[in-house]
């Protein structure tokens, strides 16, 4: 197997009712879309057709949540997509990712967390595919401002941003295993409300038993979906 392969990836923020997020660049068919859409008030998202729900979760009392979704790629996507809320937000930040060499037959897996102090944790995740060549994603946001000093290790190509009044990031990390647990962020200022997320993206299945090769249906001359042929 081969791990998936981030192409791209971009973050943008909002406010309001509307809020649109920017998507990565070079989309075409057959990519894995994944999207972290963090915002500061507890109220019900509503997406696009085709974006499809993966885990989310909200932090007691405080508003802070997270929500992830993706979305099997056709190539006509555009920059943007646009995600409406019933009540006004202060803020949202957002982050997405263009994935290829995943398997289309196994959508990502997500476990969230959350807590109040300076040390957002993402959560151990043990996918239903046992041990394979995944690629991990580790995410946080947190309710306040401040740098961060210390991140997951082993997780590198952080994507970072600030929001209104609260910061996120998310890293990544190719690991053959059956779970993995990440290790805690840790952010330059008081205790604060956070979500943490781990996300788990499948690789492509192997060719199935007595074929030798594969056609590589993409003219750019990377793997996005392939026909087996028997030599």
């Amino acid at each position: 197997m081969t791990f998936p392969v981030v192409r791209s990836k971009i973050t943008s923020q909002d406010s309001g009712t509307s809020h649109v997020i920017s998507l990565p660049s070079g989309i075409v068919d057959g990519d894995l879309l994944l999207a972290f859409y963090h915002s500061t008030a507890d109220s019900t998202s509503v997406w696009p057709a085709g974006w499809i729900f993966v885990a989310s979760r909200q932090q007691g009392g405080s508003g802070m949540q997270t929500e992830i979704r993706y979305r099997d790629a056709d190539g006509t996507e555009g920059s943007t997509i646009t995600v409406t809320s019933p009540a006004p937000e202060g803020a949202t930040g957002h982050a997405v990712y263009r994935i290829d060499t995943h398997d289309p037959a196994n959508p990502p897996e997500a476990t969230l967390a959350d807590g109040s102090t300076v040390s957002p944790n993402p959560p151990s995740l043990t996918p239903t595919g046992g041990v394979l060549d995944y690629l991990w994603i580790a995410a946080m946001t947190i309710n306040g401002l401040g740098s961060i000093t210390a991140r997951p290790g082993s997780y590198t190509d952080a994507l970072d941003r600030t929001y209104g009044g609260g910061e996120m990031s998310s890293m990544q990390r190719e690991l053959n295993a059956a779970s993995e647990n990440p290790s805690t962020y840790t952010v330059a200022t008081s205790s604060q409300p956070w979500v943490a997320s781990t996300v788990a993206v499948f690789p492509a299945p192997p060719p199935p038993a007595g074929v030798v090769g594969s056609v590589n249906l993409d003219s750019g001359g990377i793997f996005r979906r392939s026909r087996a042929v028997a030599y």
